[in-house]
């Protein structure tokens, strides 16, 4: 790993690391989500000298309904074309009832919620 240095929040990641948040490079063509492909070329480009690491808050782990399956494609569409150094998610929810939130809520602290998960 490279040298790590302090970011703005405190922790330490890499000096060269880029951090991807799938929600936020996809985009709608025709009826599908899929992850814009400009930005995949861009990232390719970016990978050479630093390090990607994914952290993700669309699969919605604590979700009653289960987790995202157009989340897990785009993550699976991604790591088919970018090495990472790891993927991290939340573990909370996103959506309830087949709606999304536009937030993403703590899982309640109960027996229930974590057989879930």
């Amino acid at each position: 790993m490279r040298d790590a240095t302090p970011n703005s929040s405190g922790g330490c990641f890499p000096s060269s690391t880029s951090e991807v948040t799938l929600e936020t490079i996809a985009e709608v063509r025709g009826e599908k989500i899929s992850l814009s492909r400009e930005i995949l070329r861009e990232l390719k480009n970016v990978g050479k000298g630093a390090q990607i690491i994914v952290h993700g808050v669309g699969l919605s782990i604590g979700s009653h309904e289960g987790w995202s399956p157009t989340y897990f494609r785009l993550l699976d569409e991604f790591l088919d074309q970018i090495d990472i150094a790891w993927h991290s998610e939340h573990l909370a929810y996103t959506k309830v009832d087949g709606e999304h939130l536009g937030i993403m809520l703590a899982m309640p602290k109960t027996e229930e919620a974590l057989d879930m998960i």
